[in-house]
Order: structure tokens, then sequence, then C-alpha cells
């Protein structure tokens, strides 16, 4: 799977989180105490995941394009940065006003900001499915095995424990800030297997290791 594709993977999970936190977004439902524990946790991991799905994009996607050596790939990154809305303040101050209290309760105000800040994440995934990853494509850039990037390789490492769909989007996130790390899957469907694709210029299987095993979890390489 390339990079494009994984990033249209999570645009589909991110679509699914919206539509479920949608569902709920009614007085009849919030009113009911397992209803509004539930939006609460579909939100929370919700924000998470649109955390570490841009903070992916922000260190794994956007930088290369803005130094491919192609200059359409560079005029169209730059171009879509620079019409973009800040997703990432919209959705940190959301939380901060709406998921501290670890359940949600029916209120207008609380309807209107939900509803503006799913509609800008859907607004941000469409932009960048119907005009970015298409544009890219139609450029035939190689984004991420380009003559100036050494060959990347991969790694799969095994995770001991069953961690939950925010602790796996945690982790995947903290996977990411490891340098030289371009993409990491860790999928609901196989939640045990974490698969990171990295520049072995920059890091090595045994620093991923250490960056999984730091946050907590016993894990170990597969393969090697």
């Amino acid at each position: 799977m390339n990079q494009i594709e994984e990033y249209r993977r999570q645009h589909r999970e991110l679509s699914e989180f919206v539509a479920m936190v949608r569902s709920l977004l009614d007085e009849n439902q919030l009113k009911i105490e397992a209803n509004a524990r539930l939006a609460y946790e579909k939100l929370s991991g919700l924000a998470e995941t649109v955390r570490n799905h841009l903070s992916g994009e922000d260190k794994g996607l956007y930088p290369k394009l803005l130094v491919d050596e192609d200059p359409k790939v560079k005029a169209i990154a730059w171009g879509f940065i620079r019409n973009e809305s800040p997703l990432r303040k919209e959705f940190e101050a959301y939380a901060r006003r709406w998921l501290k209290s670890g359940r949600v309760q029916y209120s207008d105000d609380f309807v209107r900001d939900t509803t503006e800040v799913l509609d800008a994440l859907i607004k941000r995934i469409d932009k960048e499915e119907k005009e970015l990853f298409p544009r890219l494509e139609e450029a035939k850039a190689d984004l991420f095995r380009s003559k100036k990037m050494v060959d990347l390789v991969d790694v799969t490492v095994h995770i001991d424990e069953k961690l939950d769909h925010s602790r796996r989007e945690t982790l995947v996130g903290k996977v990411r800030e490891e340098d030289g790390v371009v993409s990491v899957a860790l999928h609901d469907e196989k939640p045990h297997l974490m698969i990171v694709e990295y520049n072995p210029a920059q890091t090595s299987s045994a620093n991923i290791l250490k960056r999984v095993t730091s946050q907590g979890v016993h894990a170990e390489l597969v393969g090697l």
C-alpha cells in the first residue's frame, strides 16, 4: 500500500467516525445516558484520530511535496497549503470546550459546534480526495520514492497487548514522531500487527521497536 492509499484508508475511517457521531446529534438520543457516553467516546476518538492524521500529513506528506523535483508537485502543494483552514486548532478548541466532562449533554451550542467541526473535517477530506490526490497522480509524481530519496524499507512489529482503538491511534502517533518514519499502519482488523515504513538512513528497526515499547506495551519485531 503506497502512502496516498494509506491516507485514503484513513479518510474512510474518519468518514465512518463522522457518520456515527452525526447519527447521535439528536436531543432524544443524547438524553439516553448510554448514548451520551457513546457520543463522548466517539468524539474523543475522532479528535485523537484527526490529530494523528494531520500530524502524519504534516510530517510525511507535505514536506516531501514541497521539495519534490517536479515543479508541478511543488505548486500543487503550496496552493493547497495556502488555502487550508487551521483544522487542527479547530479540533483542539472544540475538545477543550466539549470533551472535558466524560460525557456530552445536548444543547444548541453543542450541536452547532459539533456540526461545524465535522463539516470542516469532511470538507478537508473531500478537497484532498477530489483535488490534491488526483492532481498529484496526474502529474505522475513518485511522491515517496523520488530519486532524491534513498529506498524506503518496512518492518512489522507485533504488539502483545490487546489495545483499544484510541490507544492504538495514540501509539501510531508516537511512532510517526520518530525521525525517518514515513508511514505507520495499525488497522482494526489486525490490531496486533504494526507495519512501519521508514528511511534506513535516518532510523532503524531497533529504534522503532524502542519507540513502541516506550509507550508501555510489550512488542517484538517480526521476521528479523
